[in-house]
């Protein structure tokens, strides 16, 4: 197993580790051991370095780096995991400078050998950028606007109390509906250049510990029917993003701490399939779930929903460097506006 930095010692990462309050108690064995964390009687290094050029990479054998603090994403900040003896660095999160790459979207034009230090971009953008690339490849976005309705996360307060940045950001998570920027969609406009300056976006963060929802409404350059924008999505989930996005028929909802079970769930309720959609556990990142729409129309105006849903290692959630980067699932649900886009 890789090693891990964190400002917590091994004992305390082995508590958030077992319980969590969103996704629940982790079903297999952890413990701590000779200052390892032992997850499934296999030990994880654990070193408590605040700097990452002071991490002793080199000493576990040059480990690929993930870099999730949210602290250090600049290119010149996360680089100092290469100084310390890391062979790569994947920042989970939008960077200033870093390349930035969406599985499905660009991975395909990174060059190993001049790009050491890479971003994977948002939990946002991993949501959006796929299904953006199958619509604008397919039929032509000329202008989007995207709205975020996000879960709140560990930089909002529980309660309220002052905040530099904007007043607004001070209220407590768990009582208000936030309005906030976010880079989302600047960020789909790196990883499709061709979308560069065509979205803009700004997000609401909810009283909810998981699960967010994505709403792109775009104006696509003709006027393209109902059953084409389903088939598109169709044909891309079953080819060139398969395993990264997916479709279905069903009338689907999703919510947050089913632990890794699938949200695809019956008429009118939110019971759970017992298959997994996607798990950081074992299959990986499968990144969407597309829903067949419930208002067919025409017209060059469309709104794309969709939901994500973080499934994480807790040990992610430190303010330290962690081994593991979110993973999401995601729902989309393709809807069309009549053909007066007013109305």
């Amino acid at each position: 197993m890789s090693p891990l930095s964190s400002c917590c010692d091994s004992r305390a990462l082995v508590y958030m580790f077992k319980y969590d309050s969103t996704h629940g108690r982790y079903k297999g064995s952890v413990e701590h051991r000779n200052g390892k964390l032992v997850v499934d009687n296999q030990e994880i290094s654990v070193f408590q370095c605040k700097q990452p050029r002071d991490i002793p990479w080199k000493s576990v054998g040059n480990p690929f780096v993930v870099e999730s603090t949210g602290v250090y994403l600049s290119l010149e900040e996360a680089s100092g995991h290469i100084e310390a003896g890391a062979l790569r660095v994947v920042i989970s999160a939008p960077s200033p400078d870093a390349p930035m790459f969406v599985m499905g979207v660009n991975e395909k034009s990174y060059d190993p050998a001049s790009m050491k230090v890479v971003s994977n971009a948002s939990c946002t953008t991993n949501c959006l950028a796929p299904l953006a690339k199958v619509i604008h490849e397919r039929f032509g976005i000329v202008e989007g606007l995207m709205t975020t309705v996000h879960s709140y996360t560990a930089t909002q307060k529980t309660v309220d109390g002052p905040s530099k940045k904007a007043w607004r950001d001070g209220r407590g998570a768990h009582q208000n509906i936030i309005p906030a920027s976010t880079g989302a969609a600047k960020a789909v406009g790196k990883v499709i250049p061709d979308l560069k300056g065509k979205l803009t976006g700004m997000a609401f963060r909810v009283p909810t510990p998981d699960v967010s929802v994505v709403d792109l409404t775009c104006r696509l350059a003709q006027p393209t029917p109902y059953e084409a924008i389903k088939e598109a999505i169709k044909a891309a989930a079953k080819g060139p993003l398969a395993g990264i996005l997916a479709y279905t028929e069903d009338e689907v909802g999703l919510r947050g701490g089913d632990h890794g079970k699938s949200p695809l769930g019956r008429k009118g309720d939110f019971p759970v399939a017992e298959e997994p959609l996607t798990s950081y556990q074992d299959r990986g990142c499968r990144a969407g779930e597309v829903w067949r729409a419930a208002l067919p129309a025409s017209g060059s105006l469309h709104l794309l929903l969709l939901w994500s849903e973080q499934l994480f290692f807790p040990v992610a959630k430190q303010s330290g460097l962690s081994c593991s980067k979110p993973r999401f699932q995601l729902l989309s649900s393709v809807r069309y506006s009549p053909s007066d886009p007013l109305t």
